[in-house]
């Protein structure tokens, strides 16, 4: 049977077709640019169509495709690459051709040529087509040259700088990228860059407190990964200048009184068998003390009078219970003292008309005294730092009511006249002695808390062992000092403190040293709340990281454990810039974070040329422990941890990512974990007030302490770390005397319950 006639020009028709990569080209279009696929990558040759039987009548077999094959293949070439073409045409039942002539090109040519052997090598970068035709049937395949990544040099800032305002709140990002195959794609922090016809680039980034992570990438979009670049600095809007001993913080603390501490609607009564007591506020103290208070030292001679008329002697003065009330004013303090009942044990008598009147008996006296507290600073000698000074004057004293106990009613009568000689005597008398308990005690009560707390906040030590070979101990102390009162009327008083990180003697920065970073400003706004409050600025914490950072302790070389250390040989850390604690990101778990920016790694492997170095940066999260007075940095157990290799000493780097950020965990950040945490503990303990600077008018006093207590999660805002609480102030108080105690054995124990 013949086949129908229209059948050879339908198969004439399928064999043009099958292959889209196979068109009829002339010489012409060879060279008006590449032949590409959208997505300008390479496109896998067609195979040939299925095998058909050719009719009976058709004429001699023509090239209806040609294939073209690349050894190797790839998706990407490199400028030096020679590859081997070779193709093969096939009619268009598939049958090769092995005997037709193959003409070979590359559009365009400027990106490279074929020889004679079939070896394609490349003169130029970018997109470009092999062509391999047959008549005029080509068959074609893609190819992609690239020379490499871009060069990228960022030039500003420097790796590991330190920089301040002075240029305002941005850092300027600056340098070149590059690439031979045309404009190159530069990012910064993730923004687009704006990159010249020479391919330089430069913009402005915000600023924050602390270690800034700027990663610049250049991308030709051609290689896989673009060429990246990052580097760590430092910046805070101002630095306090360090000197060789140590570093000064201006107002780096306040300590804060309230109202509320000096109002009290509890009254504390002192046993005549004495032991301990608890006062929770300072009028609670004072008006402990004023019962406590033996006027003896006031009174001078006992014998007011002798001879004739008036034979007297003051044989005891017993002040009674005193209502004590405080109030700050925008000077000192106001003092308001209530005494409804002295009591002035006498003997003698008066002799009136040759009668003699006995005076063996007690006077009862009311007063009400009032004075006005100054406190303010002094310098105490020339040339010398101003201190906090205390003084009492504008002192009142009014004798509200007086009464005679004796037994001869005449006596009591004569102490309640007006105008009489032993009335006049006995008023006299009360308002002097009340008023040396305020000139007098007052002032030596307050001088001697005043300078035990200051004293014992004057110098703190700061010390502990790092335990590395080589590494001396830590030794630091921390020094308070008062700078600034302010004081506001029936509100607070608070008293702003100075901070001075000393060394035991002078110290060199491993590198070159600004100074502590400062967050904050010196200034302090006080609220009133009811107790005491203590508050530090960032720039303390900090400025004790930059004096550990200068002892050297992050710049040392660790010991290794033995699995590590005949692989690794020595490892070297640098820390090229100090740490710092900064605020926390929004929706950080802790409410603080330890920066440590570009911290420098070397090891050298055996038999390696050079070390291999490493940029590290660590940031952690940090947060504020408080156990009564006592204040300590808690970090977390492990740090986010960036890695960039500055320098490889072989072929490959000694370590990869996992291996270096193991070792960093196991080896590096348990060391640098102890250096913050105990560098930056501190505290006072219980503060003893000197009982011997009270001891002439109050000898039973024994001992008085005053412990603060600070509760709650510390407060964090504005660069600040607040802390709110109280004060627990305990008395040890002698038995009054006459009162014999049971020896010691045989006192029932403290815990048994009274009967």
């Amino acid at each position: 049977m013949r086949p129908h006639p229209i059948l050879p020009l339908l198969a004439l028709a399928l064999g043009a077709c099958t292959d889209a990569t196979n068109v009829p080209v002339d010489d012409a279009a060879v060279d008006q640019g590449p032949i590409v696929d959208p997505d300008s990558g390479p496109v896998p040759d067609a195979g040939p169509p299925p095998d058909m039987a050719p009719p009976p009548d058709m004429a001699p077999p023509r090239p209806a495709f040609v294939e073209v094959e690349l050894a190797p293949r790839r998706s990407l070439y490199a400028l030096d690459a020679e590859v081997q073409v070779e193709a093969t045409v096939f009619d268009r039942f598939g049958a090769p051709m092995p005997a037709e002539a193959i003409r070979y090109d590359v559009a365009p040519s400027v990106v490279g040529a074929i020889d004679g052997e079939g070896v394609l090598t490349f003169s130029g970068e970018g997109p470009a087509t092999v062509l391999a035709c047959a008549g005029e049937i080509c068959g074609r395949a893609a190819v992609f040259v690239d020379d490499g990544p871009p060069t990228l040099l960022v030039e500003s800032p420097e790796r590991g700088a330190i920089l301040n305002g002075a240029g305002g709140d941005t850092l300027t990002v600056s340098g070149t990228a590059t690439d031979s195959a045309g404009p190159v794609t530069v990012r910064v922090n993730g923004a687009e860059a704006e990159v010249d016809a020479d391919g330089r680039f430069e913009v402005a980034i915000p600023a924050i407190f602390g270690v800034n992570r700027i990663e610049v990438t250049a991308d030709d979009g051609v290689q896989p990964q673009p060429t990246y670049d990052v580097r760590d600095v430092l910046w805070a809007a101002e630095y306090a200048g360090v000197d060789p001993d140590g570093v000064t913080i201006e107002g780096a603390a306040s300590l804060r009184v309230d109202q509320a501490l000096l109002d009290t609607d509890e009254l504390v009564g002192v046993p005549v068998e004495g032991g301990e007591l608890r006062a929770a506020d300072v009028a609670q103290v004072l008006d402990i003390l004023v019962q406590l208070v033996q006027l003896d030292s006031l009174l001078g001679d006992p014998q007011i009078a002798e001879g004739e008329p008036l034979d007297l002697l003051i044989a005891g003065v017993d002040l009674g219970r005193p209502d004590v009330e405080m109030m700050f004013t925008a000077e000192g303090l106001e003092l308001f003292l209530v005494l409804p009942a002295v009591t002035v044990e006498t003997e003698g008598q008066l002799i009136i008309e040759d009668e003699a009147i006995d005076l063996n008996g007690s006077i009862i006296a009311g007063l009400a005294a009032f004075a006005r507290v100054d406190i303010d600073f002094a310098a105490p000698a020339e040339g010398a730092p101003e201190e906090l000074a205390i003084t009492v004057g504008d002192v009142q004293v009014n004798l509200e009511s007086v009464r005679g106990r004796y037994a001869n009613e005449t006596a009591n009568a004569l102490v309640d006249s007006l105008g009489t000689l032993l009335g006049n005597i006995v008023r006299d008398l009360a308002r002097d002695l009340i008023a040396g308990l305020i000139t007098d005690q007052l002032p030596a009560l307050l001088d001697s808390a005043l300078d035990s707390v200051l004293g014992t906040i004057a110098d703190i030590p700061l010390q502990f062992d790092t335990g590395i070979a080589g590494v001396p101990p830590l030794d630091l102390s921390l020094q308070i000092t008062p700078a600034g009162l302010v004081l506001e009327r029936a509100t607070l008083m608070q008293l702003v403190l100075d901070a001075r990180v000393q060394h035991p003697g002078p110290v060199e920065a491993p590198h070159p040293d600004p100074g502590v970073p400062v967050l904050s400003s010196p200034m302090w706004v006080e609220v009133q709340g009811d107790g005491i409050g203590a508050s530090m600025r960032l720039a303390l914490l900090n400025g004790l990281l930059h004096e550990v950072w200068r002892t050297r302790l992050l710049n040392i070389s660790p010991p290794l454990p033995d699995d590590l250390s005949g692989v690794l040989g020595d490892v070297v850390l640098d820390a090229r810039t100090p740490p710092v604690l900064v605020p926390a990101p929004l929706g950080s778990a802790f409410p603080l974070q330890v920066q440590i920016g570009d911290l420098r790694m070397s090891t050298q492997a055996a038999g390696a040329e050079a070390a291999d170095v490493y940029a590290i940066s660590l940031a952690v999260g940090a947060g504020i422990a408080v156990d009564g007075a006592q204040i300590a940095l808690e970090v977390a157990d492990e740090p986010d941890v960036d890695v960039v290799l500055l320098q490889q000493g072989q072929d490959f780097p000694l370590l990869n990512a996992t291996a270096l950020r193991g070792l960093l965990l196991r080896v590096v950040w348990p060391m640098v974990q102890d250096a913050l945490g105990e560098g930056l503990a501190f505290g006072v303990d219980p503060i003893a007030v000197d009982p011997a600077a009270l001891a002439e008018y109050a000898p039973r006093l024994l001992g008085l302490t005053i412990a603060p207590g600070f509760e709650g999660a510390p407060r964090i805002d504005r660069g600040r770390i607040s802390l709110e609480g109280g004060l627990e102030i305990g008395l040890t108080i002698a038995p009054a005397a006459g009162i014999e105690m049971p020896p010691p054995e045989d006192m029932p124990p403290e815990d048994m319950p009274p009967e």
